[in-house]
Order: structure tokens, then sequence, then C-alpha cells
């Protein structure tokens, strides 16, 4: 069954070579029974792990059925122990947070049986070794003697042709000593049974065999081989673990060990909520430097939006009947800031109240003279307390003749610029202003002589009340007159006349009388689907903008220290991963012992990087998803919390959780890395594992 032919081991520690195994020739067959003996140090557990794969040799060559296994690599040997060796060890190593029924039920789902029909298996083999009323204690409440006997029907549990007993009864009395012998002669009829021992006596009258070593090296074997053992072919496949019986042990390790999963949960909590935060203001900052309202375009509520005609012809609002929302017609005074007697803070106006307010006072206008104010959040500091004692009181604002009683105010992170809401259309009243504020560009078009129709842009200048000042030849009679409002809304203007000024060389004014809007030239709409609406703008055939989104990025300082925020914000999320990784590879190096014992049964790398990923990963998502809900229990309390929840969406959050799954499996796939680098028996041995 084994042979082996001149192998040697070594070990290499630090530089120093000291000599485990040295040209051991030994053969084996199946229903021996062989005591391994010799003095503490004399290679006896060496010899035994290195037969039994959980330890690599250097020289020589081992056959099993005639076959090498001097190529095998982590992953072979990881198999040869699943398919052919049981193992019963004098620490037991048995997982201690596992029940007597899941330390049983391990191989047996290792090699693909689903967890009821293993579970059925293993509870026959615990009532087979006396520990049926032991059954749901856990591995660390039981005596030494119980352990080894959970031990034997783990080991019958895989059914394999090798047994492997390393001091089985080095921490047992004599009496359990002798039971426990008693036991696995009975259960190990037809197997090559190899027994590794520092008490002879215990053993010499089950054993067929002695083998006895000293300083590495055989001195002495009560049989010898002549004839060479026949080859057979070994099996190296492997039998897949059923993944909902790996999920099923996952979720038995966090269970079962709560201290250390609580700890790393609180870990890749700090992990998430820090990520989300950065992640969150990085988002706000973005928001403020991409979509900053500039000069026009002071109402930046995220669901406004300005529709209009490329051509700066009249819109027909027919083909706008489908947009569901609040629509007002030629809202250009939206975006005419004037000032209040209320702290000198400058105001813009409309009849539509924003949906996502923040902190609230006082009530919503009910009558015409009702004023409602909202501020940004950058306003707060200098400005709330005026606010306050203001409630109720009169305000007036100038330019427009109103005067409007303060009913209420709000906080919001979603504008800007403050806005005033008021129950009244007040519109007539910016009539006066429309050219001092929105006027960007004028086209005279006037005919001279030969009936030539000239448009100048550029010659026009701001004189006083309603009149401009063209600069041209006075000669030429104007015929007639547009005005341009921001840029994309045309005008024409009926009521209109001009008037020569002598003192100025080659120029008149051009004064406006009225502006008629009985047309609609800009259609302003407020709607919960902006995106729907969108897609209905651009199908009528009509030109939108979305004042929210309309400022000038990359010309301005914001956008920098966006930028520079941004790679702040990468990094720091790098670092806490990083840190993370440190942490939570520390507190899971106290359970390499467990996952060394999936090890030495046979669970392979895949299987068991597999059990690690799933810790891991709902570890992971446990913590964002408790990340989530304390940033918004906080925004319930504070307002500056709950402008960077404004900018959280599904979409954010389905990228946010699996941001925070993929760390998870970056986290655990370092450290299964770690786990495989050293061999099972190193890691047994050890227990631990360095984090560096």
């Amino acid at each position: 069954m084994i042979e082996l032919k001149n192998v040697s081991k070594y070990y290499n520690n630090n530089g120093v070579v000291s000599l485990g195994l040295r040209n051991i020739n030994l053969k084996m067959t199946k229903g021996e029974m062989i005591a391994i003996v010799g003095k503490s140090g004399s290679g006896k557990s060496t010899l035994l792990n290195v037969i039994c794969a959980v330890d690599t040799y250097e020289d020589g060559e081992i056959y099993f059925n005639g076959n090498e296994t001097s190529y095998f690599n982590q992953n072979d040997m990881d198999l040869f122990r699943k398919n052919y060796v049981s193992f019963i060890y004098q620490n037991y190593n048995i997982i201690d947070s596992y029940t007597v029924l899941e330390n049983v039920m391990i191989p047996l789902i290792i090699n693909g049986l689903s967890y009821k029909d293993a579970k059925a298996k293993a509870t026959e083999l615990i009532e087979k070794v006396g520990l049926g009323n032991r059954i749901h204690n856990k591995g660390i409440k039981l005596s030494g003697g119980e352990k080894q006997r959970c031990v034997i029907a783990r080991a019958l549990a895989n059914d394999s042709p090798i047994l492997a007993c390393d001091e089985p009864t080095g921490n047992l009395d004599s009496k359990t000593g002798k039971e426990i012998i008693d036991l696995i002669k009975m259960v190990s009829k037809d197997k090559l049974v190899l027994i590794v021992t520092h008490n002879y006596d215990e053993i010499k009258d089950v054993v067929s065999r002695t083998i006895t070593l000293s300083d590495g090296e055989v001195v002495s074997d009560t049989k010898a081989y002549e004839d060479d053992l026949p080859c057979t072919q070994m099996s190296l496949e492997n039998k897949k673990a059923n993944p909902k019986s790996l999920a099923i042990f996952a979720l038995k390790n966090l269970k079962n060990t709560p201290k250390k999963n609580i700890l790393s949960l609180a870990v890749l909590f700090c992990l998430a909520f820090i990520s989300l935060a950065l992640y969150l203001s990085a988002m706000v900052l973005t928001y403020q430097s991409s979509y900053n309202s500039y000069t026009g375009f002071y109402n930046t509520v995220h669901n406004r939006i300005i529709v209009y005609d490329s051509n700066h012809d009249a819109l027909d609002t027919s083909k706008l009947d489908k947009i569901e929302g609040v629509k007002f017609n030629n809202a250009f005074y939206e975006d005419i800031p004037v000032y209040s007697s209320l702290n000198g803070i400058s105001f813009t106006f409309s009849s539509y109240l924003p949906k996502n307010l923040d902190d609230t006072f006082g009530c919503k206008p009910q009558n015409d003279d009702d004023a409602y104010v909202i501020i940004p959040q950058t306003y707060v500091a200098t400005n709330i307390s005026y606010l306050a004692d203001n409630l109720n009181k009169n305000i007036t604002f100038n330019k427009i003749n109103l005067s409007l009683n303060l009913c209420g105010y709000a906080i919001s992170n979603e504008i800007d610029y403050p806005l005033c809401v008021t129950k009244k259309d007040i519109s007539k009243n910016f009539t006066r202003i429309y050219l001092d504020q929105m006027v960007t560009s004028s086209t005279i078009s006037f005919t001279n002589g030969n009936s030539t129709t000239f448009n100048d842009y550029s010659n026009i200048r701001y004189s006083d009340s309603n009149f401009f000042t063209y600069y041209g030849p006075n000669e030429l009679e104007v015929s007639s007159l547009k005005i341009v409002l921001q840029n994309i809304y045309e005008i024409e203007i009926d009521d209109f006349d001009y008037r020569y000024v002598e003192q100025k060389n080659e120029s008149f004014d051009i004064g406006i009388n009225s502006i008629n809007l009985d047309k609609v030239y800009e259609l302003t709409i407020y709607t919960d689907d902006v995106d729907n609406a969108i897609k209905l703008i651009n199908n009528s055939g009509y030109s939108y903008i979305q004042p929210s989104k309309a400022g000038i990025q990359t010309q301005s300082a914001t956008y920098i220290l966006m930028v520079v925020y941004i790679c702040f914000v990468t990094f720091a999320i790098l670092a806490v991963v990083f840190i993370s990784y440190i942490i939570i590879g520390r507190i899971y190096a106290s359970k390499t012992k467990d996952y060394s014992i999936l090890r030495s049964l046979g669970l392979v790398k895949r299987d068991l990087s597999k059990i690690v990923d799933i810790e891991l990963i709902l570890l992971g998502l446990m913590s964002s998803v408790l990340a989530v809900a304390i940033i918004y229990i906080v925004s319930a309390f504070n307002i500056f919390v709950k402008g960077f929840v404004y900018f959280n969406s599904i979409g954010l959050m389905i990228f946010y959780f699996i941001a925070m799954a993929f760390f998870s499996y970056l986290i655990a796939r370092r450290f299964n890395r770690k786990l495989f680098k050293f061999s099972v028996n190193n890691t047994i041995k050890s227990e631990v594992i360095s984090n560096d």
C-alpha cells in the first residue's frame, strides 16, 4: 500500500538546517496496525506527517499503491488526505466552537454529501463510539476521552484506508487510554493503522508491527517486506463539497465565534461608515462644483426644468401636456435676485414650494401676502437668527415694490441661493427689471436708405431706466427690436421708441416701454420624474436647461478643489481598507487552527477559501447595511448629515454594497493566501499566522 525509499526530511529555521528524517525505507500494507516508537525528538510524528501528506519531504520517494507522490503540490496533498487518510491527534484537533455533531459532519460534507445526509450519517457514527448523549455539546465542553471519541467518529466518517494516530492517548488517563485503543482496534479493521506513541506498553498487545526510530532513522522494524507491493490506480479526484453546505458552515462559523465576529463586524463597520461618509461628501462637492448656479440661474431646485425653442420662437405648450408636474409660463423672474430688508439677504422668487426641505419653521404660505423663505445650508450660520426674529413680520423687497409677511422658513441643501416662495403670482412686479437683471445681449434690427437690415450684438450699452444706448449711425431708423434673455429666449419688442443724444457722437437711446409676454417663450416645469420629462421634451423638438446642472465647472476653483478632494477620498478609503485588513487579519489569525483542521481533513484550498470568502463578505454587507442605517438615523437629528443623505440614491446604494462586498473579498483573499502559504503541519502547530 505504502512504500518509502530513501526518504529524507530537513527543516530550515532561519538558515539553520536540521535533520528530521534520514534515508527511511519502509513498506506498509492494509490490515496492519503499526506502532511507531522512539524517544522524544526521534522523528516519530515527522514520519507520520510525511507518510500522510501533512508535511513535505525533500529526498527519496514515497509510493502509494505503487504511485509516486513526490510530484504532489499543495492541492494534491489536500486531495490525498481527503481521499485516503483519517486522523486521530493527541491534541484532538476538533473545532471547539462546533458541536460533536458538526465536527463529525465535516468530512462527510467535504466529500459531497448534502447537509441533511451528512447529519444522519454523523449521528449514527456518534452513537457507535458511545457519544450519543453529548451530540449537541460543543467541543470545548467535552472531556479528553470524549474529545478523542469525537475524533474517532470523525475518522470513521471519512472511511479512509489509512488511519493515522498521533499520540492518541497522550492526554488521557490509563483507563480512558485503554478504552480509546480498544475502540481504535474495533473500528479499524481492513485499514492501515499508524500509531505514534510514547507509551508502547499501552498498545503492544494490539499492534501487529513496531517501527523504532532514533535521530530520524529506523533502527528496528519487527516486520520486513521482501517483495514489491502491487501497483494499483490512485485517485486524486476531488469530490466537490456541496456549495449550500459550505455556506452553512460559513454561517455556523459566524454564529459559533460571536466575540471574534463582533470585533470583525466593528472593524468592517468603521470601514463601511468612513467610506460611505467620504463618498457622500465627495458626491456633495462634485455636485456643488459641477452644478453650481452662475449668473442667470439662481434657482437651482433639482427638479426644475426650463423649456425653450432653440430658434427663439414661441412654444406650443400643447406638445408638453404629457409631462406631469407644476408648470409656469415665462417665469423669467425666478432667476432674478432681489434685495430684502431681512439682513440685506437677496432672494429669488417662485410660486413652487420645493419638496426636499430640511429643518422647517412656521407655516407654509396660505395668503397672497405670505412669504416662505428657504435658505441653503451655507447661509444658516449668519442668517438663521434674523429669520427667527422676523417670523410673522413684514419684509420688503426693493425694485419690485413688494412687502410680504414672513410666515415661515426652511433650510435646504439642494439650493445654492436663497429662495422666497409666494402663493401670489408676482411675475408682473418684475417687468420693469427684466432689462436690468436679465438682458445679456440685444439684437437691433434696423434699415437704412437701401432697406438693408443690420443685426448688431456688440454696441449696446445699458443707459438708465428702460433705455439702452446704441453706438451707431444716428441717421438710421430702427424698424424692429428684439431682446435675448439668458442667451436662449429671443423676444420681439413691439412697443419701443428711441431718442437722439446730441452730446454723444453717432449714438441714440432706445427705450422699451413694455414687454409683451402673451406668447410663451419659456415654460418652467417642476416634475418628480425629471428623466421622463427630459425624454418628452426631446421628443417634442424643444430644448431644455436643468438649472441645477447648468454650472460651468472646468473654470472654477471649486472644481479643482473637488478633484483634489476626490483623490484624497480615494486614497483615504484605500488606507482604511488596508488598516481594516491588518486588524481583521489579526482577528482571523486566531481562527487559523480551525481552518487548518479543515485542511487536514481534506478541504481543498478552493472550498476552504469559499468559506472564508462567504464569512467576510457577509460581515462586510452586514456592516454596510448598519452604516447606512446609522447615517439615516443621524440625519434625522443633524441637518449637515441630512445634506449628505440627499445625494443618496438606489444606484449609489447598489454600487456601495457591491464595493463593500468587493473590499471584504479582497481582505478574505489576502488572508487565504496567508493561510495556504504554510503546510497543514506548520499551521496546526503554530495555531496562528503572523499577519505581517
